[in-house]
């Protein structure tokens, strides 16, 4: 994006002037284009007094790395510009992909007898494209990744991306994802959970064995990005094991510094799956104590470890003596 269109967005002060500027905007610029498009879903521009007042900071993060998707805060920029992706070209998007393939093939070469599941999360802004507003803003991105889960099937290795979200837009609305976080919904995560352990030769049901709901506090990590930049605890429902027998025998106890050293390890003699699992993950799985998925499958298998190491692009494993090997990151950071 130009570069002067940003002090001219801060500027703005009217719903008038937002709905003016907002018709200035070159769809041809993807930046551009992917603004334009998300003013479009916030509420008050369909508001029909031209002078009511708008403050372009709770709309936008100064930092632009956080955008109001109608109600819902999402990741619009940062370091990769995020903001810009749907609008790769077809091949582009392939090639974003490439890497990422050849280092999954790697790691199968490396461990050829043990299961593996690549888990590719979506960003919110996706989810909430494709499942709830029924977009094709996506579609270049979807199709290279349906692709690659045909070439890794032939090294048996399943990839896990859209399947979990299969009808979400029949349980949730874009309201729902008004909370200040970038992560998904909670039980959206039970709904990854069950999708992997399928892939890794789970029993379906698996999941259901002993878990249920309990409150607990959130610090979401755009919350602070608008207004007045206050950090906001919520609490939030999500997944618990309330008869857990998990134990922490190694690692550490919360996030290492730098975030990449973070790893943790666990055993549960109350397992439902005798079996042991490595997760090369990002905040999706996160330590023990986030509830994400570092801490369903602790709950659900023998022995289970977790290292800060999205899909191994950090420090490339070698062979690691887990029957099971799951590969996860935020689609962000490879597209």
């Amino acid at each position: 994006m130009e570069p002067e269109i940003w002090p001219a967005f801060f500027r703005l002060n009217t719903v008038g002037g937002l709905r003016k500027f907002h018709g200035s905007l070159d769809y041809s610029a993807p930046e551009q284009a992917a603004l334009a498009h998300y003013i479009s879903t916030w509420p008050i521009v369909g508001s029909d007094q031209d002078d009511a007042r708008f403050v372009p900071e709770s709309y936008i993060s100064l930092d632009r790395v956080a955008i109001m998707y109608g109600n819902a805060p999402v990741i619009f920029s940062g370091r990769n510009q995020w903001c810009t992706k749907p609008y790769l070209s077809a091949e582009a998007a392939r090639g974003k992909l490439s890497g990422l393939e050849h280092l999954v093939s790697s790691i199968r070469r490396s461990n050829p007898d043990s299961r593996i599941a690549l888990l590719f999360v979506p960003e919110k802004d996706h989810v909430i494209s494709r499942f709830i507003l029924n977009e094709d803003r996506f579609s270049r991105i979807e199709e290279a990744i349906a692709e690659l889960r045909a070439r890794l099937a032939l090294l048996d290795v399943k990839l896990i991306f859209e399947q979990p979200f299969g009808g979400l837009g029949e349980v949730m609305k874009l309201s729902d994802f008004s909370y200040g976080d970038s992560h998904l919904a909670n039980f959206n995560y039970v709904s990854m959970l069950s999708f992997v352990l399928s892939a890794l030769a789970v029993p379906s049901g698996t999941v259901d064995i002993g878990l249920g709901t309990a409150d607990h506090t959130i610090f979401g990590d755009l919350a602070a990005k608008f207004g007045d930049g206050r950090t906001v605890k919520a609490v939030s429902s999500g997944p618990d094991f309330p008869n857990s027998r998990v134990v922490q025998v190694a690692g550490n106890e919360t996030f290492a510094s730098p975030l990449g050293d973070t790893w943790q390890e666990f055993v549960n003699d109350a397992a439902s799956v005798n079996e042991t699992v490595c997760l090369l993950g990002d905040s999706h799985c996160s330590i023990y104590r986030q509830r994400r998925l570092t801490y369903l499958f602790s709950n659900i298998y023998r022995r289970t470890c977790f290292s800060w190491n999205p899909c191994g692009t950090r420090k490339r494993p070698g062979m690691l003596e887990f029957d099971n090997l799951v590969l996860e990151t935020s689609s962000r950071f490879v597209v």
